[in-house]
């Protein structure tokens, strides 16, 4: 966790506890609410693997560190259901509504404005994948509290997956298996061919959700990206900065083009990456994002003189 950093437990609306981490620093310029993507949990996702394969995870060299070195405070949560948080039904990647995850992000955050180094500060949210999708909603849901948000290849649209192998299979009757059994893992999720060194350490990481997508978070994801391609797209005011791969076959890649084209924001940037795939925060390369986030940040903060 670093010198400064910690973790906590507190119990949602639904009972359950949500296990957050929080790495402040003194003088921040800003907070970033960090958003992890489906299966994962906030060790994987934003701090470097010690040992070649798995846990334990260092914060030394971590995008956590780079951020409090850049002058950030940083708070996460591990959304129910994974990590080191509780889940209903006692499984393991089980979300009954994106908006529940929203609504635990949204006290995450409630919860760290009122510590130290936190308090006060202005608001970004960040998120990978499908934690581009909860950060993009949480900046959203919290109005003026937020001032932007970071997307790295964000479940936007799963129009291409939703198409490939058993998944078309499964489309037309995903709605009756959701309801029947919700729990069924269904959904085929793409390997990652373009970096087998990162899929490795997915696979041998003993918190992460190696199985096939439950029913019910398939038909979630599905219906939720069909309203932000629908309707939340056109009202985004919040600024935002998005990167994405045309390579990427994890998520639509047209995701960012989207929300690009259809938000009303004045403030919005879209980077295409076409020489990475879909781990932007572990691929060659990363650097390069994490310092065009900083430089983004900074634009939009300003240090408190006297």
């Amino acid at each position: 966790m670093g010198p400064r950093g910690y973790s906590e437990y507190f119990k949602n609306r639904d009972g359950l506890w949500i296990c957050s981490y929080y790495w402040p620093v003194a003088d921040a310029r800003g907070v970033v609410l960090l958003s992890h993507g489906h299966g994962s949990y906030s060790d994987f996702e934003w701090l470097t693997a010690a040992a070649e394969h798995g846990a334990p995870y260092a914060y030394a060299g971590s995008w956590v560190e780079k951020l409090n070195g850049a002058g950030y405070s940083v708070v996460a949560a591990d959304y129910q259901s994974c990590g080191r948080s509780e889940g209903k039904k006692g499984l393991r990647s089980y979300i009954e509504a994106v908006d529940d995850v929203v609504t635990d992000q949204l006290q995450c955050l409630a919860r760290a404005g009122d510590k130290d180094g936190y308090r006060g500060r202005p608001v970004f949210t960040m998120g990978l994948s499908m934690g581009g999708l909860v950060a993009l909603l949480t900046a959203h849901r919290g109005g003026a509290r937020v001032g932007g948000c970071c997307l790295m290849a964000p479940m936007l649209s799963l129009d291409k997956v939703s198409q490939q192998g058993m998944n078309r299979v499964l489309l037309p009757v995903g709605s009756l298996i959701a309801l029947l059994a919700p729990g069924l893992p269904v959904a085929e999720t793409p390997v990652n061919t373009m970096y087998p060194e990162v899929q490795a350490h997915w696979d041998a990481d003993p918190l992460t959700y190696t199985g096939k997508t439950r029913a019910v978070n398939a038909m979630q994801y599905l219906r939720t990206c069909g309203e932000v391609v629908r309707e939340t797209a056109r009202e985004v005011a919040t600024p935002f900065l998005t990167f994405h791969s045309e390579r990427d076959t994890y998520v639509d890649p047209d995701s960012s083009k989207l929300l690009y084209a259809k938000a009303r924001s004045s403030d919005k940037t879209l980077r295409l990456v076409n020489h990475m795939w879909h781990i932007l925060t572990k691929e060659p390369g990363s650097d390069d994002i994490l310092g065009e986030i900083t430089a983004w940040l900074h634009a939009r903060t300003r240090v408190e003189s006297g």
